[in-house]
């Protein structure tokens, strides 16, 4: 997500997701002397790709969990569409393994929207759910972490791997050293009256704090660690949702989007949201600012954007918008500025007076978790720029209702007649003729952004690399279905 690059505007004509995939580039061919400036679409323009290598496309990067039944977690569906190259939002899926004796499993799913680079949100979903695992553990556990008897890192968290996850294995001894010295500070000054909300917002700031922390160069040294100083300097928005028994808590940072699908009644479905975007367009942000920079409520948001630049209003790293003046100005001497970062020697914002001007802090909702809340959506701000949030509960509601016509018949009730058999059917029939083209409901939210027309996607995934942005973001979905029997079950205790 080039979140400090403008955007163009909105196209209401197209909804711009495309996807740029190297693995199809010598499929897709351009015409050369079309000016990137021009923002729109012709068929004479674009290759026609077929059905099957639309599809194809489409469900390259999806991933279907198996069934879980554990818990209020019945199973997920996740998927992934590029327009940067490469792809800057991450997903990820985590199982707590801090209690293996309780009867179900604590779960964490996170999303990352990156900017300035994919750097920050690759490391941060690296991170995080090893810090409110560490934080989450009691105290024998951190006694084990501090002596190294338990590895943070991996001991703590089952991650579920898809077929294309990278992890940075070669940072893996920074942030072992690094949670090594949380679980040791939290053993000298424990706090048992802590609540979630506390130790996910606890967390996100010690994380953010460590990523600015290994990235600050010595004063009187003349170099940088280049990997950990362009982690630095990216950023990245992250949603996390974290669900324990029926309890669901969402900690947002920036402007991911997190949905309840809730049905009311049988067709009927409300969309709950679970998060609030971290933009200007949100007052109690701008509010937020102008407080705690009175004396530059004129200048903190100039087009719509924190100093002129960022989008995001929270978000992990960005130390341009956090690093006091005098520490970039001594990066910038010591280091080549057009290596370390996309901003080159304009490292520093102008009207750069009193940082820090964004917080990593996030804020966090609570859910109860009740037999109508059937599913929970995490995605990007790539999708909601084509979709509104009741418009994606009710395809994800849609898919649900007919992936279910798919499975076998059985009679609902051992007295019913003849004619209510055949009004069954009837539905049935009707359902199974517009059953979804794809059976992971991420790629059919993809597709329909897309399209739903074949011959729009088709035009929007041979869009070039060097125009693509100015169409559509990256896009990264993920869908946790809900077990209802579990939480009636819960309900009623």
């Amino acid at each position: 997500m080039a979140k400090s690059l403008l955007r163009s505007p909105k196209r209401h004509a197209l909804q711009r997701i495309i996807q740029k995939n190297t693995s199809l580039e010598p499929a897709l061919q351009w015409n050369a002397h079309l000016s990137p400036s021009r923002r729109y679409l012709t068929s004479e323009l674009y290759p026609r790709l077929s059905r099957q290598q639309v599809t194809y496309y489409l469900r390259y990067h999806e991933y279907n969990s198996e069934e879980l039944n554990d818990g209020a977690v019945k199973y997920f569906m996740t998927n992934k569409l590029a327009a940067n190259h490469p792809i800057e939002d991450r997903a990820a899926e985590i199982r707590l393994k801090i209690h293996p004796d309780a009867p179900t499993s604590q779960y964490l799913f996170g999303m990352f929207d990156g900017h300035a680079g994919c750097a920050c949100a690759q490391v941060v979903s690296e991170r995080l759910f090893s810090y409110i695992a560490v934080m989450l553990s009691p105290v024998e556990k951190l006694e084990k972490i501090k002596l190294g008897e338990i590895d943070p890192c991996n001991d703590l968290t089952y991650r579920f791997t898809h077929k294309d996850n990278y992890y940075s294995s070669d940072m893996v001894e920074l942030y072992r050293k690094s949670l090594q010295r949380l679980a040791s500070e939290l053993l000298n000054a424990p706090n048992d009256d802590c609540t979630v909300d506390d130790i996910l917002k606890a967390a996100f700031m010690r994380l953010d704090h460590d990523i600015l922390a290994d990235a600050i160069p010595d004063i009187g040294h003349s170099s940088v660690n280049l990997e950990t100083i362009s982690l630095a300097l990216s950023g990245t928005c992250a949603t996390l949702a974290y669900i324990d028994e029926s309890d669901l808590y969402v900690a947002n940072t920036g402007d991911c989007k997190a949905i309840i699908g809730q049905q009311l009644e049988e067709d009927s479905w409300a969309a709950i949201p679970l998060s609030k975007e971290h933009i200007a367009e949100n007052s109690d942000e701008v509010e937020r600012l102008n407080n705690q920079h009175p004396n530059e409520r004129n200048q903190i948001l100039r087009n719509g954007r924190l100093l002129g630049d960022l989008a995001p209003l929270r978000a992990f790293g960005d130390a341009r918008y956090k690093w006091p003046a005098r520490v970039m100005k001594h990066v910038l001497n010591i280091s080549n500025p057009n290596v370390i970062s996309i901003y080159g020697e304009n490292l520093i914002p102008s009207n750069y007076k009193s940082p820090p001007y964004l917080t990593a802090e996030p804020e966090v909702m609570h859910h109860a978790l009740s037999p109508r809340d059937k599913f929970l959506i995490l995605a990007t701000d790539g999708l909601a720029e084509h979709l509104d949030e009741q418009q994606i509960v009710d395809l994800v509601a849609g898919h649900m209702d007919e992936r279910q016509i798919l499975t076998e018949f059985v009679l609902p009730r051992h007295d019913i007649t003849l004619g209510e058999v055949n009004e069954i059917l009837k539905v049935r029939k009707r359902k199974l003729a517009k059953k979804p083209e794809d059976e992971n409901v991420a790629t059919h939210l993809l597709r329909m952004a897309l399209g739903p027309a074949h011959g729009q996607i088709s035009q929007y995934l041979t869009l070039p690399e060097s125009i693509v942005r100015g169409y559509r973001d990256d896009i990264t979905i993920t869908v946790v279905y809900f077990d209802t029997d579990y939480l009636a079950k819960k309900a009623t205790k």
